[in-house]
Order: structure tokens, then C-alpha cells, then sequence
């Protein structure tokens, strides 16, 4: 299939045969191997399809999803090594040259929950 692109990034035409005049002047061709029924959008440079793209992550919330969930993994790990020192400190492990599994953690915030 021919895609004809606009200097401003706009698709014109989607085409299966390769055209040619005024219609397509000033556009640039793109051999693009997508069903005609299929959206598409030009960007970084080439045509995808809708599904595919940056566009469509940003649209359906997907990217911001992605971003919050990076964050909040790295705030779990730091979260978990405070954790980590302070029952270790509190059971006194760090004598015995061991870390606070997870279990252990539990146990001491159930404990002092409690409290």
C-alpha cells in the first residue's frame, strides 16, 4: 500500500496503487505493508499503525500508567531497605551477620501495630 505524507506530518491519501499529479505534489511516498482499513499515523520519521504508537500510549492513559508504576517500584525498594535496617537493628540481627527477610518484617509490623 502507498501512503502519501505531507511536509507537516499529516497522512493525505492511502492508496494501493502509486499515484501520481497534483494531488500527491509536495508529499512524500511511503511503502507501507498494512491492510487499507487499518489507521495509521506518521510518526518518528515513518508510518505505524495507531496501535502501535507513542500517540496512542499517551492517548489510552498507558504511558502515565507506566511512569507512575516505575515510581512507585522505586519508592517500594527504598521503602524496603529502611525496613530492612530498622527490624534488623531492632531484632538484633545485624550481631548474628543476617538481614530481615521478608516474613521477619511482617512479623515486627504486625507486633507493633499492635501498640
Amino acid at each position: 500500500m502507498f501512503v502519501y505524507v505531507s511536509p507537516e506530518g499529516n497522512i493525505r491519501i492511502k492508496s494501493v496503487q502509486r499515484l501520481h499529479g497534483n494531488m500527491v505534489k509536495g508529499c512524500s511516498e511511503h511503502v507501507v505493508e498494512y491492510k487499507q482499513t487499518d489507521r495509521l499515523i506518521y510518526e518518528d520519521n515513518r508510518v505505524k499503525r495507531y496501535e502501535d504508537s507513542r500517540q496512542y500510549a499517551e492517548d489510552t492513559d498507558r504511558y502515565r500508567i507506566q511512569k507512575e508504576n516505575e515510581l512507585l517500584k522505586k519508592k517500594n525498594q527504598e521503602l524496603t531497605k529502611i525496613a530492612n535496617v530498622k527490624v534488623t537493628k531492632d531484632l538484633e540481627l545485624e550481631v548474628k551477620g543476617q538481614e530481615a527477610n521478608e516474613y521477619q518484617r511482617k512479623i515486627y509490623l504486625l507486633k507493633h501495630m499492635r501498640e
